[in-house]
């Protein structure tokens, strides 16, 4: 979505437009579908993830300060839901590749084609599978990830190389387990 769009949407949104928001949903819904499902590793509580994120943001949106920061808003709430979530739950990572691209209508191809990525995801830190999903899906900077996550920048930098190098070790490796 482009940013004139996103906070022409954002201003509407504020003003109680419902369709408005709509819009913004169904732009940034696989961003936060891709990141909650790399956080929680399953297609079930990554979409609950989802909706409870939006119904926060929708009920919550005239408390925005700054429309230019929605998409940052948007993606905190989501990570602590998915904090939230992930600390009441034992988490393994599936397989399910046919399930879960058929689930997705096939648009998500990318998030379960390869079980050895997702694997590799879960052999990593909370926090570093966290930055990385951010990092990467979110197309989130070093500084915004530790806004969103309350981590000090350069702690955040350095696991996501940690994690980047953990990741790339047990790719090329193939110790996926």
């Amino acid at each position: 979505m482009e940013k004139d769009e996103m906070l022409r949407l954002v201003a509407a949104a504020k003003k109680q437009d419902k369709s408005a928001f709509a819009e913004l949903y169904e732009g940034y819904y696989k961003a936060l579908f891709k990141a909650a499902y790399y956080i929680l590793g399953n297609r079930h509580d990554a979409e609950d993830t989802v909706m409870d994120t939006v119904i926060d943001a929708y009920s919550s949106i005239d408390k925005l300060r700054s429309d230019e920061a929605f998409d940052g808003w948007l993606f905190k709430i989501l990570y602590n839901k998915a904090r939230r979530k992930r600390g009441t739950l034992i988490y393994t990572a599936t397989a399910e590749l046919n399930e879960e691209t058929e689930a997705c209508g096939g648009d998500y191809d990318s998030i379960s084609e390869n079980a050895d990525l997702m694997n590799a995801l879960f052999t990593l830190t909370k926090e570093e599978r966290t930055i990385i999903v951010l990092s990467i899906v979110g197309g989130y900077s070093s500084l915004e990830i530790a806004k969103i996550t309350g981590l000090n920048a350069n702690t955040v930098r350095s696991k996501q190389m940690r994690g980047l190098a953990k990741l790339r070790e047990i790719l090329e490796g193939g110790k996926a387990k």
